[in-house]
């Protein structure tokens, strides 16, 4: 692929795409995650996490993590559903009777929190936080319903738009991971690593995106089709 970066694109000034694009926020309730956390951890116990470590719900615990980073895949096939830093707290639909199915991968070491689900269960009673609960829980949904709506049943390149808008909105996530973009891609799709190179060498061919040793660095434009 013939990368290019810092490319001067008659696209760059006047594309609001990548801003106006409607993405969810795994983040959306950050003060409620973190409230959550604050009245839950002094209760739970510290474990010492290594990178590559899985995390699972159906283990009747709740994970409460403030240094790392991680993937949330599908445990029937692994396909990787996002990527998001701390605050992260995993297990907490199973208190609302939410279908499991999803595993955490942290991407990074350090220290969590894990606390069973009666006892996150008995603190979220006595702090009374069950509308941050719902909060939490209710914009994890937002995007498991934004992946049905934008990738299920859509072509290959709609797909691909969809996650080139994903990856540069949380760039530097995934700069801090080294993790490239076609990577990204291919782990959140059922497409071929060739059909991805061949659409991304595509668009910087044509100074649509800038890629730098793999990882996109520019967005310029991306049009409806190719």
């Amino acid at each position: 692929m013939n990368e290019k970066e810092d490319i001067v694109s008659p696209y760059a000034r006047h594309w609001d795409g990548v801003e106006s694009y409607s993405i969810p926020d795994w983040k959306k309730y950050y003060s409620e995650q973190v409230d959550i956390i604050e009245k839950l951890a002094p209760h739970a116990q510290t474990v010492s996490l290594r990178a590559g470590t899985i995390l699972r719900a159906e283990e009747q615990s709740i994970w409460l993590l403030t240094d790392q980073s991680v993937e949330v895949r599908r445990a029937g096939d692994d396909l990787l559903i996002g990527m998001t830093a701390a605050p992260v707290i995993f297990g907490l639909g199973r208190l609302l009777d939410m279908p499991g199915g999803y595993y955490c991968k942290t991407l990074n070491r350090g220290n969590g929190y894990k606390i069973s689900q009666a006892g996150a269960t008995r603190l979220i009673n006595k702090y009374e936080l069950w509308k941050s609960v719902a909060k939490t829980v209710s914009s994890h949904l937002c995007y498991m319903l934004y992946r049905d709506r934008y990738l299920t049943g859509k072509d290959s390149y709609h797909a691909i738009k969809i996650k080139l808008l994903e990856y540069y909105r949380n760039k530097e996530l995934f700069y801090e991971n080294e993790i490239g973009v076609i990577s990204y891609i291919k782990d959140s799709t059922f497409l071929s690593r060739s059909m991805i190179y061949r659409t991304l060498s595509l668009l910087v061919e044509k100074g649509y995106i800038a890629l730098k040793k793999g990882m996109l660095v520019s967005v310029y434009y991306l049009p409806e089709r190719i």
